[in-house]
């Protein structure tokens, strides 16, 4: 075989290629281009002082829209137009298929550091890696040590109902949620909105139900996935809304600074006021929409002091709206909701596996585990959530308050027993991470 490199303006296309490429499959071709670099030749044979090629078309129109100034050829010598027909046929033929199971096993560990839209895979036919994963979610047990109804004292039993209004004591849920004309499920991916979702759609009208997934951006990367993984397990959709960009987060917390559990702007700029936005464009709410929750007493003392939730809840503030919200929950512990996923053959969301909770990977509520979980299992992104700290400390109206904070929990050595600092080695690590000596910062 005889490889030379040549300038590419010397290379031309074969005229008679039969083969074509979408917009969006060119695209992705140059990204993988850009991030693999040009790694096998392309096929070509010489004609009166050029090279025309005969595997690689598209790698070189590819190259050619990118500025490359060289290629790589493997130089070949068809005699007859057959031969260049076969040549080509050949470069173009796969003639494995992927097994789905052991692709799919084999790439999710790896699941941070390869973006899923760039490649796609035969299996029966081409299918893009984001759909191949979401056939294949690891199944597993949620860890004893993070079934939080065990240090709730609730033994995984139920709690004991709460007196239903009066106006309701002969309405059953079912029949008070199939009252509305639409059904709508804030849907996360959690345990609790699986079960919720499950619930519902088991004992409600299908047709009147929208489910909803909030894309904040700052989600883990395996989320994507899950959520194509139960659309095909509850079968039906859920329809993604949210501005994801990177770009829009670092704005906000430029402006808002660090969210924390006193400054959670985070919850009503990344998704409450998307929702609104959402249901009043399209006018799910008032009375003729009930919103179903997964709230559980189980989930914490806070929820369980909450007077007046019952699982029936008429014309409830739920910020500048009003609406009828179901909790179908409510009176679940931990392992009844999971036993409800787990009856149906459902996987939970793969995170379990390391904290006890879903959401974004910088939630100002995460606890210490996340953000050391984070930072073994996902390095990229625990960079990526640190260079939001950074972002944070450009916010003139919060600045003071996130270093006063840190500041406080240096003196009284917590710092190292709190998110997100719980996943740096010591001070210095903070000092030099935020380019600022925090014990002796003062807050003017």
């Amino acid at each position: 075989m005889n490889i030379i490199k040549v300038p590419i303006s010397k290379v031309k296309p074969w005229e008679d290629n039969p083969r074509n490429i979408k917009r969006q499959d060119f695209d992705r071709l140059k990204r993988q281009i850009k991030d693999l670099g040009v790694y096998k030749p392309l096929i070509a044979f010489p004609e009166n002082g050029q090279y025309i090629v005969l595997g690689g078309n598209m790698r070189l129109e590819a190259l050619k829209s990118m500025k490359v100034k060289q290629v790589e050829l493997s130089i070949i010598h068809p005699k007859t137009q057959a031969d260049k027909i076969k040549y080509a046929l050949s470069d173009n033929d796969n003639v494995g298929i992927y097994q789905d199971d052991k692709l799919a096993e084999l790439i999710y560990p790896e699941i941070e550091d390869i973006n899923l839209s760039d490649y796609k895979a035969d299996i029966d036919f081409p299918d893009d890696l984001q759909t191949i994963l979401s056939n294949f979610i690891p199944d597993f047990d949620i860890p004893e040590e993070r079934q939080r109804f065990k240090a709730l004292g609730t033994t995984g039993q139920h709690i004991e109902p709460l007196q239903v209004p009066d106006n309701l004591q002969q309405i059953s849920l079912k029949k008070f949620i199939d009252s509305h004309q639409n059904i709508v499920i804030p849907f996360s991916g959690g345990k609790d909105s699986l079960a919720a979702a499950i619930w519902t759609l088991e004992n409600c009208d299908r047709n009147k139900i929208t489910l909803i997934y909030c894309d904040t951006g700052i989600d883990f990367p395996d989320v994507k996935p899950y959520l194509q993984y139960c659309e095909k397990k509850l079968k039906h959709p859920i329809i993604i809304i949210g501005n994801s960009s990177d770009e829009y987060y670092l704005s906000l917390i430029e402006k808002y600074g660090q969210p924390g559990t006193n400054n959670q702007w985070c919850s009503l700029k990344l998704k409450t006021e998307i929702l609104f936005d959402y249901y009043k464009e399209w006018d799910l709410i008032d009375e003729k929409t009930c919103l179903i929750m997964g709230d559980r007493f189980a989930e914490g003392e806070r929820r369980r002091d909450h007077s007046d939730r019952g699982q029936f809840k008429l014309n409830m503030a739920y910020g500048k709206l009003k609406a009828r919200f179901a909790c179908p929950l409510l009176l679940l512990s931990d392992l009844e909701t999971v036993q409800l996923a787990k009856d149906r053959k459902i996987s939970l969301y793969p995170g379990y596996l390391y904290f006890d909770r879903n959401g974004c990977y910088i939630c100002p509520n995460a606890p210490s585990q996340k953000w050391l979980a984070m930072k073994e299992n996902w390095p990229k992104l625990w960079i990526k959530a640190v260079s939001y700290l950074i972002a944070a400390t450009k916010s003139v109206q919060y600045r003071d308050y996130f270093l006063r904070d840190i500041r406080k929990a240096v003196a009284k050595n917590t710092i190292y027993k709190s998110a997100p600092f719980s996943s740096f080695v010591d001070i210095e690590d903070i000092n030099n991470l935020l380019n600022i000596d925090i014990e002796s910062y003062n807050n003017k």
